[in-house]
């Protein structure tokens, strides 16, 4: 088996493509998957020989990218001198200062990501592809729910559409996973945790691409659809969430959370404002938000197909942090995230009963959407 550090490759500033280009939305194998598993009530075999059609494709998309774009894969270390070479650009543009610098490579080292300034809008594609074949054909022994099944296939078909303008690029393969199957549960879970990331930071850096393409975007119509796709490909972030935490409440104390507390390093403790993609996505998403007047004019002026398209976004960032939630709630309860934890024990006289809870947060950053959501109406 391949291992997560050998998979990922990101960029620090993310990919742009220019141009109003329109996308190509017809059916491709991947979105005819998704057609079957809508019509199914999703017996094992079923979802499992469907999930071997789409590790199968995504084989031969990689194959059909490799040429120019499997390039070679930096070295840790040459990735974190990457990443600290553009602190500047991380300053000006996310409020990173040189202080987070060390703790977003101490994340990146453990989740297996290596850095390069900038990927193309192709390479992205590759990574997605080989990071989605590898999830979609490990989720075939995952207990994950149908919807979030049909949610991650769709989000790699959106995907692919808004980096290659269409998901037509691939033949026949045969997917290569199943000898050797890891059986250790601790490395399975290691792995599912890691390679979840992998694809978490795929779609949330090609969502970034496509909402910024819907901001600087003229045309009304590619703003629309730019922005219907972004949501499509976001909504494979909560998928892939799932994916990745799906490990029983007991391993993940006793496995991946110690981990994490390990790898983070003194002083400091890993939360999701240490995921570069996700800070760079929030920060397209608020501009983009914050772009809806000056793109659309006043509210009671919209299409109804603008109105469906930006209340359709809003509603998968709500959606979004209310699965977050759950799964905070289902991994670690009522306990605070490691980062406040490790904040926390500087503090004097420090009583853990005053730590706000991991679920009370995201809470708290869901209201905020739905006070987005009610400025729509």
């Amino acid at each position: 088996m391949t291992e997560p550090s050998d998979l990922c490759l990101a960029g620090v500033v993310p990919c742009k493509r220019h141009g109003d280009v329109g996308v190509s939305n017809g059916p491709s194998v991947l979105d005819d998957l998704v057609s079957e598993l809508d019509a199914t009530c999703g017996s094992p075999a079923e979802v499992a020989q469907n999930l071997t059609q789409a590790g199968e494709y995504l084989s031969s998309v990689e194959l059909a990218l490799a040429t120019g774009n499997n390039f070679i894969l930096p070295s840790s270390e040459e990735s974190g001198r990457t990443l600290a070479g553009q602190t500047a650009v991380l300053q000006e543009r996310l409020g990173i200062d040189e202080v987070l610098v060390p703790i977003l490579d101490r994340y990146d080292k453990y989740f297996g990501t290596r850095r390069v300034v900038q990927l193309t809008p192709t390479q992205l594609a590759y990574q997605t592809a080989q990071s989605a074949r590898q999830v979609l054909l490990d989720a075939r022994s995952a207990v994950l729910e149908l919807n979030e099944i049909r949610s991650l296939v769709d989000s790699v078909s959106a995907a692919l559409v808004s980096l290659l303008g269409s998901t037509s690029h691939g033949g026949t393969a045969t997917a290569n996973e199943e000898a050797n199957r890891p059986v250790d549960l601790n490395h399975v879970a290691l792995r599912r945790w890691k390679i979840g990331h992998h694809l978490f930071n795929c779609l949330a850096a090609t969502a970034t691409m496509e909402i910024d393409r819907a901001t600087s975007c003229d045309n009304l119509n590619l703003s629309v659809e730019s922005i219907n796709l972004t949501s499509r490909i976001f909504r494979g972030t909560t998928a892939a969430m799932w994916y990745a935490e799906g490990v029983p409440r007991n391993l993940y104390a006793s496995l991946i959370r110690p981990s994490m507390v390990v790898a983070s390093g003194r002083g400091s403790g890993f939360s999701g404002t240490d995921n570069l993609e996700f800070r760079w996505f929030k920060s397209a998403y608020t501009r983009w938000l914050n772009s809806l007047d000056s793109s659309f004019g006043a509210k009671s002026t919209w299409t109804d197909e603008v109105l469906l398209a930006v209340s359709g976004l809003l509603e998968t960032r709500h959606l979004d942090l209310e699965h977050h939630t759950l799964l905070a709630e289902k991994v670690v309860g009522r306990q605070p995230s490691l980062k406040l934890l490790r904040a926390m024990e500087a503090v004097d006289d420090h009583n853990p009963l005053d730590d706000p809870p991991a679920i009370d947060v995201l809470r708290d950053l869901a209201q905020k959407i739905v006070l987005d959501k009610r400025n729509l109406r």
